[in-house]
């Protein structure tokens, strides 16, 4: 669906052989120790690769409050933060979801890519090649992760 998208997977997933080497194999990002995380995620969008990331830290079929993981990569990276709306019909892989639940009709994906591009607002976004995290970073990532929030609440609201 996003052609050499580099996606978070949970950290866990590592310790099983046949997912870890097929994290390996995909370039995937296990979402482990912070600051290492932070740096590994930075590198890909870097490399020109696109970051799959879910804001709110894992899959669910309500919104929950949204982790400042994307935020804080995005503005130490210095590149935009698109929001992307993901809907499969029917639904499946929920949360609490067997992953051979399957439908009984075939599956269709979309991917829709939505604007704004989100950036802090009001102040130059700063990207700093350590992992330390500045306060002025801190409190951009705080602000962009509600626009982003506030943002998808709106979005979903409407359909």
């Amino acid at each position: 669906l996003i052609p050499n998208a580099t996606c978070i997977v949970k950290n866990s997933l590592e310790r099983s052989w046949s997912y870890h080497v097929a994290i390996e194999e995909l370039g995937y990002i296990p979402n482990g120790e912070s600051q290492h995380f932070i740096e590994r995620c930075i590198d890909a969008v870097r490399g020109g690769r696109p970051l799959l990331i879910f804001p709110e830290g894992t899959r669910s079929d309500s919104l929950r409050s949204f982790e400042r993981g994307a935020a804080t990569i995005a503005l130490r990276a210095g590149v935009p933060l698109l929001a992307a709306v993901l809907t499969c019909d029917p639904p499946m892989l929920g949360k609490g979801s067997r992953w051979h639940e399957v439908p009984p009709r075939s599956v269709d994906f979309t991917i829709s890519i939505e604007y704004p591009q989100f950036f802090a607002q009001n102040e130059s976004v700063t990207s700093v090649s350590d992992a330390s995290e500045t306060s002025l970073q801190r409190g951009q990532s705080i602000r962009m992760t509600a626009e982003l929030e506030n943002f998808y609440r709106e979005r979903l609201a409407n359909e």
